[in-house]
């Protein structure tokens, strides 16, 4: 496994003792976190380290490069995808349905998360903030684990848009495993009332891995045993021809027989692989 650098694995504990500020959960406290200015100069997570192309060039939206997968539950018409992974914030906002999600997909690479951080803001819809929503955790986008459930979280507000929170309220069983997919999951009515999921600049921080360097190639087919000689393979369908009337008088003059009629020989006409 492999941190992204320096300056992220220092980002990633920022709140963790409760000393810097951090996004309260399962409460209604309201407050503006002095977390959120510094994510908002410089986030720097595992999402920004592979945006970067992995710390060797300008970051670059890690969806418009195919780095990173996303998918939503649903689209606000004038949403953009690409925002849900976005360097600041950004305006994404599902419909008006219940059970709304945003997911990413890192590929062939894994995570063993430690802290998340995702902004909720629009210019125009400013009161969809998210109060019910867990974040969620998988290896085969079917069975979801949940890293960290908020129940009327009203950390994320107008005037504090940033929210930043540990993982280290789940088993440790589950927190501390690698996992290839994230989820937003908002299993409640926002700010607003309503069942819009307004999610922008989501970012994971902790340590990274690439997994398909854990792949190891298939396995060589068995040796044969001493003195056995591999059988040819058969030749594709369109080489076995069928035989002429004239191959079969001169085959009966020489004593074989076609195999469709029984016979135990090869099928006239077909061609060998010597």
């Amino acid at each position: 496994m492999m941190s992204t650098d320096k300056e992220s694995a220092n980002l990633a504990l920022i709140g963790s003792d409760g000393t810097e500020g951090r996004g309260q959960s399962n409460t209604n406290a309201v407050g503006i976190s002095p977390i959120w200015g510094k994510l908002s100069r410089r986030r720097r997570g595992i999402i920004h380290f592979i945006a970067s192309d992995y710390g060797r060039a300008e970051w670059a939206n890690p969806i418009v490069s195919q780095k990173i997968a996303v998918k939503t539950s649903s689209t606000w018409a004038h949403s953009d995808v690409a925002d849900v992974l976005c360097k600041d914030m950004g305006y994404f906002t599902t419909l008006n349905k219940p059970h709304s999600w945003v997911s990413i997909d890192f590929g062939y690479s894994a995570l063993v998360p430690t802290h998340y951080s995702m902004s909720s803001c629009h210019p125009i819809y400013s009161g969809y903030y998210p109060r019910y929503w867990e974040f969620q955790a998988s290896n085969d986008a079917k069975n979801w684990v949940t890293l960290r459930k908020h129940v009327d979280d009203r950390s994320i507000t107008r005037n504090q848009p940033f929210g930043c929170w540990p993982l280290d309220d789940g088993p440790v069983s589950q927190s501390n495993l690698p996992y290839r997919y994230f989820r937003v999951w908002q299993f409640g009515t926002n700010s607003f009332g309503s069942n819009e999921l307004q999610v922008s600049a989501l970012e994971v921080y902790g340590r990274f891995m690439f997994a398909q360097e854990l792949m190891l190639p298939p396995p060589p087919p068995p040796a044969l045993p001493f003195g056995l000689s591999r059988r040819p393979p058969s030749p594709p369908p369109e080489l076995v021809l069928e035989p002429t009337a004239n191959q079969l008088k001169g085959a009966k003059k020489r004593g074989l027989r076609n195999p469709a009629s029984g016979g135990t020989t090869r099928p006239l006409g077909m061609r060998r692989y010597h």
